[in-house]
């Protein structure tokens, strides 16, 4: 409604300090110079039973969690001030929700259960923890490969604690090489729903709720999310791969929605559409073939409530699972950037090699050189044994197994829709280990040149 007058809320609180310490707040549906609506209508029309823009607002982010804006799951008065100014404001320009406060802390208002899924996690074995904090390079390259590998686990907890420590302990505070190589472990745990887009196409007002699948990508703690509809039409069941989302087919019109997927350590969103078109008359349209739910029970019940779903790996549904009405496409499989990443792994091995045998060459020749005593030359006994030859060739097939890995990762990541996840997985996996691979056997090999130049002359 439109104040005729001086409503003075802010006087039905004292004007001095709270005994309490809490103090108050007022949250109003518009300023004194405004109307507050309801859709096409003024709030105190009496015909209208639905409550107000704002009342809605706020009862739905209150109800639903989704006044939670920083998923952390309270729901803080600031929280709900700026969840309700944007839905009002969306609705309606015109309108403009106010606050005023006078608090000693933060309030919280409600519980909420839209945060990211929260895992205890099982600290990774202190041998582990150890080894990420040597000073010796190949020493922490080694454990986070082995966190790697608990990434994967099926146990939760033990996937959970390994995320952690290369997160806090290695992705952020690691050397470059290292930090790169946790971030990319960490990167295979990313939620990953296929398809990410749903399109219902054209069904009959009120036929039988239509269904269709997401798979769910990944190791087990990838898996693991919470999936939350952002409409009423919209309904998610746990299966043993992913999902299956069914819609509501009660109202006629163009639907467009989405279901918000939140897990340990990020956020995903599969976007739905449907047409929901006359079931009789001239526009009368078949139920297309194809799996639907046998339940003729609204997705959301009668009250129309949205729903919070856990989908969780390890439990499989008693159910039997249904095919969805659409196959998705398979992925068309690209081999280059796998075949560049073993090759770039191969000669990251032939650097190592040509290296140890340079090493073994110039050892013997510094042997050999000493037992000459003044009247030797170290050139001629490195000449004689040939220890730079393998050198050269270290810093020729290092180099380039440094470019050719970078090619792989270059081509995956402009191509991205040519590759499975398993090969995108053994792609980064391959160049990781050529990258370090190859690098330490260019620095021992230009230090092991540059003590050559310097001290031949003088030996």
């Amino acid at each position: 409604m439109r104040a005729s007058g001086d409503v003075n809320v802010l006087e039905s609180f004292a004007k001095d300090e709270p005994v309490s310490g809490r103090g108050w707040a007022v949250i109003t549906a518009s300023d004194s110079m405004e109307y507050a609506f309801e859709g096409n209508q003024l709030a105190d029309d009496s015909s209208a039973p639905q409550p107000s823009v704002f009342t809605h607002a706020v009862v739905e982010g209150l109800e639903t969690g989704e006044a939670d804006l920083d998923a952390d799951g309270k729901v803080s008065l600031d929280d709900l001030y700026e969840s309700v100014y944007r839905q009002v404001r969306e609705q309606n320009p015109h309108q403009t929700p106010k606050k005023a406060a006078e608090l000693h802390g933060e309030l919280h208002l409600a519980h909420s259960r839209l945060g990211r899924i929260k895992i205890v996690a099982v600290p990774s074995p202190p041998s582990l923890r150890t080894a990420l904090n040597s000073e010796e390079f190949l020493t922490r390259q080694g454990a986070v490969l082995e966190l790697e590998k608990r990434l994967q686990h099926t146990e939760l907890p033990v996937a959970e604690g390994a995320r952690r420590h290369l997160e806090e302990g290695v992705a952020r505070n690691d050397i470059q090489q290292i930090a790169v190589m946790a971030s990319d472990a960490l990167g295979k745990i990313r939620l990953a729903p296929y398809p990410d887009h749903l399109d219902f196409g054209r069904v009959p007002k009120g036929s039988a709720p239509h269904q269709q699948s997401v798979t769910m990508h990944g190791p087990p703690l990838a898996r693991h999310c919470v999936a939350q509809p952002r409409q009423s039409w919209l309904r998610v069941d746990p299966t043993g791969s992913g999902l299956d989302v069914h819609i509501d087919t009660a109202t006629e019109g163009r639907l467009s929605g989405d279901i918000v997927l939140k897990g340990v350590a990020d956020e995903s969103v599969i976007h739905v559409e449907a047409e929901v078109a006359p079931a009789h008359g001239p526009g009368h349209i078949e139920p297309e073939p194809g799996p639907v739910n046998d339940s003729a029970t609204p997705p959301q019940g009668t009250d129309g409530k949205r729903e919070t779903v856990v989908i969780d790996p390890r439990r499989i549904p008693s159910r039997p699972e249904k095919p969805p009405v659409t196959t998705a496409p398979a992925r068309r499989t690209d081999r280059r950037a796998p075949a560049l990443a073993g090759a770039a792994l191969a000669l990251a091995v032939a650097a190592i090699d040509t290296l140890t045998l340079a090493m073994q060459r110039a050892v013997v020749a510094v042997v050999e050189r000493g037992e000459e005593g003044v009247h030797g030359s170290i050139e001629d006994n490195v000449r004689e044994y040939g220890a730079l030859t393998p050198l050269t060739v270290c810093l020729i097939t290092g180099a380039v197994a440094l470019v050719v890995g970078a090619v792989a990762r270059r081509d995956l990541g402009t191509r991205q829709e040519h590759y499975t996840r398993q090969a995108a997985s053994s792609t980064h996996t391959l160049t990781s280990i050529a990258k370090g691979l190859a690098i330490p056997a260019l620095v021992l090999a230009v230090l092991a040149g540059i003590a050559y130049l310097v001290g031949s002359p003088h030996w």
